[in-house]
């Protein structure tokens, strides 16, 4: 085994350095919230804007979707993720055909649109959350999603 050696060096791309300890600058989140059809058209917090510092962005690195019951969804064209920005930026559209009593939902689901946001890597507006957000009210089972990513420069 060879000798320990300090690092002095590292990727400021990557990693900052707070006294003498080095951390990442990306930060972990796994997030979990449901949305009833009856309401779909109110959005409904995924991740809170106050959780995001300043100049950072939310990247969505994966979810998952079910449909908590026996009622698939009706009337309600599409559910989004998306960010919480005045004109949001999409992540995931899940269009209500995808949307069957007790499915679960994931990246390759027929009729489920991965927007730029997530399948590009482009991530949301600086300083914004995440929402789930319906096209209009409708009928249906409640919705729970759960997302993870990081929120990096």
């Amino acid at each position: 085994m060879g000798e320990f050696k300090a690092i002095t060096e590292f990727d400021s791309d990557e990693f900052e350095k707070s006294a003498d300890v080095f951390r990442s600058k990306k930060r972990q989140f796994h997030v979990t919230a449901t949305i009833t059809s009856a309401a779909a058209a109110t959005a409904v917090p995924l991740l809170a804007d106050s959780l995001i510092p300043a100049g950072k962005k939310v990247y969505l690195q994966g979810f998952i979707a079910r449909v908590n019951g026996a009622t698939g969804w009706g009337t309600t064209a599409t559910v989004k993720i998306q960010d919480t920005n005045g004109t949001p930026v999409d992540f995931v559209t899940m269009a209500v055909a995808a949307l069957t009593n007790a499915a679960r939902v994931v990246p390759g689901t027929a009729n489920v649109t991965l927007e730029d946001a997530y399948a590009a890597g482009t991530g949301g507006t600086a300083g914004k959350g995440l929402q789930l957000k319906g096209d209009a009210n409708g009928t249906g089972s409640n919705l729970i999603v759960s997302a993870w990513g990081v929120i990096a420069d």
